[in-house]
């Protein structure tokens, strides 16, 4: 897990979203979803040893966009990580954004 991204004392966490490569290759910003979706643009070779997470939601299966639910009332920080573990041994990809209001 990457430190979190924190918003500026006056504002709270009002959408976030990431897109994640959880094998070879890079994510650029074209990947990105809608607001407070997660969205795989490659699955892991191995399932079961991966996944992309934003706040505790987390995805692993390609094109499956995941809903995020934040809580703009008392959230400051956006929590981003993934992993991925196989025969290659494991490498993973995630860009992030988060809005503060």
């Amino acid at each position: 897990m990457l430190p979190p991204c924190t918003c500026p004392d006056d504002k709270v966490n009002a959408a976030n979203r990431a897109a994640c490569n959880l094998e070879h290759g890079t994510v650029s910003s074209d990947d990105f979803p809608d607001w407070d979706h997660i969205n795989i643009i490659r699955q892991s070779d191995t399932l079961p040893d991966s996944e992309c997470l934003i706040n505790g939601t987390s995805a692993y299966l390609e094109n499956d966009l995941i809903h995020i639910h934040t809580n703009a009332s008392s959230n400051t920080n956006t929590y981003i990580g993934c992993k991925e573990h196989d025969n290659n041994s494991g490498d993973c990809h995630i860009l992030g954004q988060q809005i503060c209001l």
